[in-house]
């Protein structure tokens, strides 16, 4: 799968939910670091785990997790052009500095589904204006640091 996606890559822009080699995908962990020029993509709702998924990915601007995602450690860590991540109601948990160094991300909104965040969540995020949380989740060390 992953020479399938370094190919597909390259247009800067992934449809998941329009290529049928990808539906029922669970686990995107560690596909698409370092991808520099994908700037936008849009995930299947069957993909659970995104650990490491877009680290690095320097021009990915905006996403949309998908309801059900359980693992996001470190998922947008080093997303320097990131600007506007949907989290949706059903996501449980935001993971460990999974917004770690996102120095464009300015506003975010947390449903009330979100019941943890995890170590360094926002680490660096210096242009971070406006967090709101729906919920009352458990914070994790240095969140915000």
């Amino acid at each position: 799968m992953r020479n399938v996606l370094y190919r597909t890559y390259e247009k800067r822009q992934l449809l998941f939910v329009e290529n049928p080699h990808f539906l029922g995908v669970k686990s995107l962990a560690c596909v698409f670091e370092g991808c520099s020029s994908l700037v936008n993509i849009k995930l299947p709702e069957s993909v659970t785990d995104l650990e490491e998924a877009f680290v690095d990915c320097e021009s990915l601007t905006t996403l949309a997790l998908p309801k059900g995602v359980t693992n996001t450690d470190y998922t947008f860590r080093g997303c320097t052009g990131l600007v506007s991540v949907t989290i949706p109601d059903g996501v449980s948990a935001l993971g460990d500095a999974i917004f770690m160094d996102c120095d464009s991300l300015a506003f975010l909104e947390i449903p009330k589904s979100v019941t943890a965040i995890g170590n360094d969540a926002f680490k660096n995020c210096s242009s971070l204006e406006s967090l709101k949380i729906k919920g009352q989740p458990s914070l994790g060390m240095r969140v915000f640091r």
